[in-house]
C-alpha cells in the first residue's frame, strides 16, 4: 500500500498559513491533499484523526486515514502536536490506523497505558 502524509500534526492553522505560506484552513488542505492522493491512486493518507470530519463523504470508500497524534486518557501525545484525539475519538471519527507512541511510551507505566488504550477504543465499538 502507498499512504501520502497530508499536514502533519503539530501544525496548527497559524503555523500552515504564516510559516508554511499555504492560505486557508487546515482541513481545507488536507481535503485539497487527499483528493491529490486519490487521483493519484493512493491507497490512503496520515491525517490527523481531528481532520476527518472535513473528509466526510469526500473520497472512495476503502480510502485509508493513518493518524498519528494519538493521545492517551490521561497521558498526553506529546507538547510539539496540536490536533489530537483520544484512541477512542480517533476510532470514532473514522481512522483505519492508529500511530501511537508518546501515549504509551512517555507514560510511566507503559503496560498499563497501553490497556487504557485498548478500553478506550474498545468503548466506542
Amino acid at each position: 500500500m502507498v499512504i501520502g502524509v497530508t499536514v502533519l500534526t503539530s501544525i496548527d492553522e497559524t503555523v500552515l498559513n504564516l510559516e508554511c505560506g499555504v492560505p486557508g484552513s487546515v482541513g481545507e488542505q488536507v481535503l485539497r491533499l487527499a483528493k491529490n492522493a486519490q487521483r493519484a491512486g493512493l491507497d490512503g493518507i496520515v491525517c490527523s484523526a481531528a481532520d476527518l470530519s472535513a473528509l466526510q463523504g469526500e473520497l472512495k470508500p476503502g480510502f485509508l486515514f493513518v493518524t498519528p497524534g494519538i493521545k492517551g486518557t490521561t497521558t498526553p501525545a506529546g507538547e510539539d502536536q496540536r490536533r489530537v484525539l483520544s484512541p477512542g475519538g480517533a476510532v470514532a471519527a473514522g481512522s483505519s490506523v492508529l500511530v501511537i507512541g508518546r501515549a504509551i511510551t512517555g507514560a510511566p507505566d507503559r503496560p498499563a497505558a497501553a490497556r487504557e488504550v485498548l478500553r478506550d477504543i474498545a468503548s466506542v465499538l
